[in-house]
């Protein structure tokens, strides 16, 4: 049966020719991703043109001759992502059909597996900038997931998986206004209590109103941001449970929230220093008036599935900042890289000792620490690097790197 299994997918898999990121471009892409020098958005509300380079229009040609907008987040030179409602519906527990006329059998759509839509049917859907210039047209879409069947109410929060990856006819060569955001790649990243900030080209109706009326909407929707608090709901208890895929978030001035049009669009927030994703927006009450305290968003977590994204696009993610007591991370240009510098991390333990005892007294402007996994430690070409710990929800620099044991082969558990 495995064998068996094995020679279907193969088959399934060989006529795509999918452009994945290669190693290559997969570091390039964390070099340039989630950087952005502006000014940080402090207030809800439009964005200007050079801010949130990552924020993209995802048009969907329908079949039946109807077209609609969704948000999306540039991730790569070829890669969006978004959400696969705004090319598919579902009913409580599954999807049902695409509005691209891509047709899947249910019975030959395995649970948990993906489904990618080929060239014909993808190219209905091309992406835009902000500015309504062509950024490309899709040769796959990748519906995460899209097989999956719920149990029913498994949870008191859940939806069928809603994470699309479009990958481009072609790359898209980077503007000073079009650049990718960083991906997500833990499920930690999207924890309660965390805030996050909403982008999106979403309808902003009155508030007395379920939509913005047609003669009063403009010809090109505006990005507008919104900033979010990600709310504490279980995922572990019996109570109020959260599918763990999911997040559920609520805008923080209680006044607005995702509407028609934001959906696909990115929650994101800083993390190690990048705007990076973390969500992708799913559902709204906005269109049922809800929109004061009780209202909220619920978002899919490209956390969750960073190693099948990584496996069908060459995006990887290295391991996010922890946020552990006593656990920091030296990050510096060493001399273990192989072909050219890479920037390498190794977690390590604060050492105790005492600064002003007699035994093992050390100066109190310097400290020690040991490398977690007791194998690697400062090299040539670290010095100089910094020891980085979170501080009230800040990555904060606490050492410099001066000296290791590196070169005199002292590499273990007494390395230092």
């Amino acid at each position: 049966m495995i064998w068996c299994q094995l020679i279907i997918i193969l088959h399934l898999i060989a006529p795509i020719e999918s452009k994945k990121l290669t190693e290559e471009e997969n570091e390039k892409r964390l070099e340039q991703c989630g950087v952005t020098t502006k000014s940080k958005i402090f207030n809800g509300g439009i964005v200007s043109d050079d801010q949130a380079p990552w924020a993209v229009v995802v048009r969907v040609a329908k079949s039946d001759g109807t077209g609609t907008i969704c948000s999306g987040t540039l991730i790569s030179p070829r890669h969006i992502l978004s959400a696969t409602h705004c090319l598919a519906n579902h009913s409580d527990v599954q999807w049902i059909k695409t509005y691209v006329g891509f047709k899947f059998d249910r019975e030959d759509c395995p649970e948990n597996e993906h489904i990618i839509v080929p060239e014909v049917k993808a190219s209905k859907v091309f992406v835009q900038d902000r500015k309504g210039n062509d950024i490309g047209r899709a040769k796959f879409l990748y519906l995460l997931n899209f097989c999956r069947i719920l149990t029913k109410d498994a949870f008191q929060i859940q939806s069928p998986d809603d994470v699309m990856i479009i990958e481009l006819s072609e790359d898209f060569e980077y503007t000073s206004e079009v650049k990718p955001a960083c991906v997500s790649n833990s499920v930690e990243d999207y924890k309660g209590g965390a805030i996050a900030r909403l982008f999106g080209f979403g309808d902003n109706p009155p508030k007395d109103k379920p939509s913005t009326p047609d003669n009063q909407k403009p010809p090109k929707p505006p990005l507008r941001s919104e900033e979010l608090d990600i709310l504490k709901v279980n995922v572990e208890g019996t109570l109020n449970r959260i599918d763990p895929r999911l997040f559920k978030a609520r805008s923080r001035n209680k006044n607005s929230i995702m509407c028609p049009g934001d959906s696909g669009g990115g929650a994101i927030r800083i993390i190690g220093g990048r705007n990076t994703v973390v969500g992708v927006a799913m559902q709204t009450t906005c269109v049922f008036m809800n929109r004061g305290a009780e209202g909220h968003e619920i978002y899919g977590a490209p956390g969750f599935y960073s190693d099948d994204i990584c496996d069908l696009t060459g995006i990887c993610t290295p391991d996010s900042e922890e946020d552990e007591n006593g656990v920091i991370r030296a990050s510096a240009s060493s001399s273990n890289s192989l072909s050219k510098h890479r920037l390498l991390y190794h977690k390590a333990k604060v050492a105790e000792y005492t600064s002003d005892g007699v035994v093992l007294r050390m100066e109190s402007r310097l400290f020690t620490a040991k490398s977690f996994n007791h194998k690697t430690t400062i090299c040539s070409g670290d010095s100089g690097g910094g020891a980085i710990t979170k501080i009230d929800g800040w990555n904060t620099v606490v050492g410099v790197a001066v000296s290791g044991s590196c070169t005199k082969m002292v590499r273990g558990k007494d390395a230092l």
